[in-house]
């Protein structure tokens, strides 16, 4: 979602008139009561309409937990400095080499492309 790529397959949810993520291990259905507006972090208040399990958590390998951290980073690359960013991908990079598959070597592109795009984007000062 961060790079752009939205093309996932979905599903009607069973309670709350929206669609859902058709290969998720479970879901949760909310509603909004209320929020709070921030412009940093606006707050949301949310209460469990419904939830469902779909399958068992397996856990993450090395890769995949480095490609989730890589998209944490990249969700906050206007609020960590570059040097800070390419410390913790350096770091994470360790663990992408030695335990990645296919999918993971993909998403970690999609994120270092989209890093890059950012980048390029503050330096021609469009950001």
């Amino acid at each position: 979602c961060l790079t752009g790529r939205r093309d996932w397959p979905l599903v009607p949810a069973e309670r709350v008139p929206c669609v859902r993520l058709a290969q998720t291990l479970s879901h949760v259905e909310l509603t909004l009561d209320h929020w709070e507006d921030d412009p940093v972090r606006p707050r949301l208040f949310c209460r469990e309409i419904h939830q469902a399990a779909h399958a068992p958590f397996p856990g993450y390998n090395r890769a995949q937990s480095a490609v989730l951290e890589a998209a944490i980073l990249a969700s906050r690359l206007d609020r960590l400095s570059h040097a800070k960013i390419d410390r913790e991908l350096d770091y994470l990079r360790i663990g992408l080499e030695k335990c990645a598959g296919p999918r993971e070597l993909e998403a970690w592109g999609w994120l270092m492309e989209y890093i890059e795009g950012y980048r390029a984007a503050v330096a021609e000062g469009v950001s």
